[in-house]
C-alpha cells in the first residue's frame, strides 16, 4: 500500500467516496495535511503557513473551524495520520517548532476523544532553508534536534 495525504476538504470528500466504494478494502494508509498557521518565514513566496496559503486544512487553536477539522477526521476511521509542513521559507527553529507542536497537540486531542490511537502517523515535512552565505550548518544539527 501506499501513504496519501489529503490537502483539503474537496479532496476529503473525494477520498471519502472512493474509500467508500472499496468496502474496507484500503491497503494503504490515510492523513490529513493540516496547516499550523504560524505565520510567513523570511522568504514569503515560500511560506506556507499562513491564512492565505492553498497548502493543508488550518488548524486554529481554538473555534469553530478547528471544532470542523476534529469532526471531519473523528467521523472517518480510516484517517490515522497527520502530516505538517511548516515551511522551508526561511523559518527560524522557533517557528518550526510551534509547527509541529500544534500537529502533536492535535494528535493527542484526537486520540483522547476517540478514545483510542487514531493517529498513529505523524508524517513532518519541511525543513530549514538552506544557508546561501557560507559553507558553515547553522544551526547544527544538535540545535535543530534539541
Amino acid at each position: 500500500g501506499i501513504h496519501l495525504n489529503i490537502d483539503n476538504y474537496q479532496e476529503l470528500e473525494r477520498v471519502d467516496a472512493l474509500v467508500s466504494k472499496m468496502n474496507a478494502n484500503l491497503k494503504g494508509t490515510i492523513g490529513v495535511r493540516i496547516n499550523p498557521l504560524v505565520g510567513a518565514g523570511k522568504i514569503a513566496a515560500l511560506s506556507v503557513s499562513t491564512g492565505k496559503s492553498k497548502f493543508g486544512i488550518p488548524c486554529p487553536a481554538e473555534g469553530d473551524e478547528r471544532n470542523k477539522l476534529i469532526t471531519e477526521i473523528l467521523k472517518r476511521d480510516w484517517i490515522t495520520g497527520l502530516h505538517v509542513h511548516t515551511g522551508s521559507g526561511g523559518y527560524g527553529l522557533k517557528q518550526l517548532c510551534h509547527g509541529v507542536r500544534v500537529a502533536v497537540d492535535l494528535c493527542l486531542e484526537l486520540n483522547k476523544l476517540s478514545g483510542k490511537k487514531k493517529i498513529s502517523i505523524l508524517d513532518i515535512g519541511g525543513g530549514l532553508s538552506v544557508n546561501y552565505k557560507s559553507n558553515e550548518i547553522s544551526p547544527t544539527f544538535y540545535e535543530y534536534s534539541a
